[in-house]
Parts: structure tokens; sequence; C-alpha cells
């Protein structure tokens, strides 16, 4: 299977998550939502223009993978190894990234709200 394939379905995912009932805008909370476009780096990912506020937001912002340089398939794969209990050293070398950046991704995953929600549903 394709990266772009398994990103794709990691987005939609993420996103069924996210807005159980349709995307809206994460600062106003508005449903007049339009697509702008993508994120260049990931175009899985999409952009997106509220009406009502202006604000121009993407399927990670306001959340930890935002601004992150790591695929969304990496994120849950981490999230995976998070829920077995296992160390930033195993996540670094099941995931090939450096160890500070396996640390950092497992800091972040034991205390976000919207991480633990993933994991209770990839664990299903």
């Amino acid at each position: 299977m394709r990266r772009n394939s398994v990103e794709t379905r990691c987005v939609e995912f993420l996103r069924t998550i996210r807005w159980p009932d349709g995307i809206e805008c994460p600062r106003c909370h508005d449903k007049h939502i339009i697509e702008v476009g993508y994120i260049r780096t990931f175009p899985e990912h999409k952009r997106y223009y509220c009406y009502k506020c202006r604000y121009t937001f993407s399927d990670t912002s306001m959340t930890i993978f935002r601004g992150s340089r790591l695929s969304l398939n990496k994120w849950f794969d981490a999230i995976v190894l998070c829920t077995k209990g296992s160390s930033a050293m195993d996540i670094k070398n099941m995931l090939h990234v450096t160890y500070k950046t396996a640390w950092r991704i497992k800091h972040l995953l034991e205390t976000d709200l919207l991480a633990q929600e993933i994991r209770q549903r990839l664990i299903k």
C-alpha cells in the first residue's frame, strides 16, 4: 500500500474523530466552511476557510499534530506503541526517528485528550 493512501486514511480518521458532525471552525465553531487547498508537505491534509471569523485552518490545526513534520501514520503508530507501554527508545527504533523526537511524541501523547480519544478508537 502506498504511503499516500495510508496517510489519506489517517487524515480521514482524524476528521471523523475531530469533527463527527462535519468540519467546523476550531476558533468560532461555525460550519460555514470552504476547502481552500492543502498543506504542501502533506497534500492529504486539507486547508479550510471559515466565512464567519475569516480563520484559515487545516485538519491538524489546534492539535498536537499541528506543525509536525511527521506523518499522521507515524503519529498513530506512536499512539499504539504508547498504549502498549513502549518507551521512548522503543518508539525511536520502531518509527526511525531521533530519541528527542520519540521522547517529545511520548510526552505529548500522554497529556493530550485528542490523542487519548484516538487511542481508544484505534484499540477497538
